[in-house]
């Protein structure tokens, strides 16, 4: 039997199985958007993690970069410093090898009766007047030493 009202079939005309339903598609509702938030907080904190994780990852490429480059400057080093030995080295092994020729040459010009040095009388008063002013400079050195360590005055105002 049919009055003619649409609302007679009706959801809102069945009364308590009516609401029940509303109230299960309601549920419904907020379980897919509480999955939805769910799902996006976890895709967020998954994008986070991958950026955190490529952060580090580029540090430790920075670290071991770095520490390539400090193992680089370290082999450097040994390598100047053993140069540098080397060098050394040979300069004294020269220097040996001719010092026995240099003392041989002072013992002959000893022997000849010879100074290898000699000054004349000119060069002996020009070598006193230096030797003058040096120890006059050296006394001036001296007392601007001890003007400058004295303790300084109370400040003018």
């Amino acid at each position: 039997m049919s009055y003619g009202h649409a609302s007679v079939t009706s959801d809102r005309s069945n009364g308590a199985a009516g609401v029940g339903a509303q109230l299960m598609d309601w549920r419904a509702s907020i379980a897919v958007e509480g999955s939805k938030r769910m799902q996006r907080n976890y895709e967020y904190k998954i994008a986070t993690l991958h950026s955190r994780v490529a952060t580090l990852e580029r540090e430790v490429e920075d670290g071991r970069e770095r520490e390539q480059k400090w193992v680089e400057g370290e082999a450097w080093e040994r390598a100047r410093e053993k140069e540098a030995e080397a060098l050394q080295t040979r300069v004294d092994n020269d220097e040996l090898r001719i010092l026995p020729d240099r003392c041989e040459e002072l013992k002959a010009g000893r022997a000849g009766g010879g100074q290898p040095f000699r000054l004349n009388p000119r060069s002996w008063i020009t070598l006193k007047k230096y030797k003058r002013k040096y120890e006059q400079a050296k006394m001036e050195l001296r007392s601007v030493k001890d003007i400058t360590a004295l303790p300084a005055g109370a400040p003018r105002g």
